[in-house]
């Protein structure tokens, strides 16, 4: 909530005409999933799987990876992009905090009130307020299959710089290659993300032509991505080697 600026409102119309990025798409993607699970879940009962999926949605996909995302927007300059960004954490707060008032109805109610919700449309407490049933999705646009492809990326980086002992304040620049010039395009976009959530140096997105980046280590992921650390520098390679 301390990314929220003082005084800031919800747009009245969502984020329809909004300059949203692949992350904002994405987590908006994945609440309007959230909810339709919510809602056939607890409409069968199936309490278990419904608290799992709370969780989930809370843990691994807004705080993991999406709040972790909205780092380098935050500390950006261009101000469209922020408040693309703001208004996709309030709809994914607003509603995530809804879905989950019936398992942990104080606390939520507690933060329902401290969001900075548009005035006069907020309820006036979250018992009445109506539950969600839809939200704003972009499954048209693969965004999920990107987002898949960039936690799979970066679970890759961080395994690899965690097996190389690289110190956690090196910060080594890391390049991708990619096979496909649209995705290379898209994540070109995401490089400022990428390096938030690795906590690495300069991030270089190859395309499949591109010479092989000096004074690194590869690993080959699948057909359409290779990924490269600068390991020069960084550790000391005579040690690692008899390691």
């Amino acid at each position: 909530m301390s990314n929220f600026p003082e005084g800031f409102q919800p747009e009245k119309n969502g984020v329809e005409g909004l300059k949203l990025s692949l992350s904002d798409k994405w987590i908006l993607t994945r609440l309007e999933v959230f909810i339709s699970q919510t809602n056939e879940r607890m409409e069968k009962y199936d309490f278990g799987n419904m608290v799992q999926g709370l969780y989930d949605f809370w843990l691994k996909e807004l705080a993991d990876y999406y709040i972790e995302a909205l780092k380098p927007v935050m500390k950006g300059t261009d101000a469209e992009a922020k408040k693309a960004a703001l208004n996709s954490l309030y709809i994914c707060l607003n509603a995530g905090l809804l879905l989950l008032h019936p398992t942990m109805p104080y606390i939520t109610e507690e933060l329902y009130q401290r969001l900075p919700h548009r005035a006069g449309e907020a309820s006036e407490s979250i018992v009445i307020a109506p539950y969600p049933t839809t939200c704003p999705s972009f499954k048209a646009e693969n965004v999920e299959t990107h987002i898949e492809n960039l936690q799979l990326l970066i679970g890759k980086f961080r395994s690899q710089i965690a097996a190389l002992n690289i110190p956690k304040n090196a910060n080594p620049a890391i390049f991708i290659r990619s096979a496909n010039d649209a995705t290379r395009v898209i994540f070109e976009k995401e490089a400022g993300v990428i390096q938030s959530i690795i906590r690495s140096g300069n991030v270089t997105i190859l395309d499949s032509k591109a010479p092989e980046p000096e004074g690194c280590l590869n690993q080959y992921i699948n057909e359409e991505f290779t990924i490269y650390i600068k390991v020069v520098g960084a550790i000391d390679l005579k040690l690692e080697i008899a390691r």
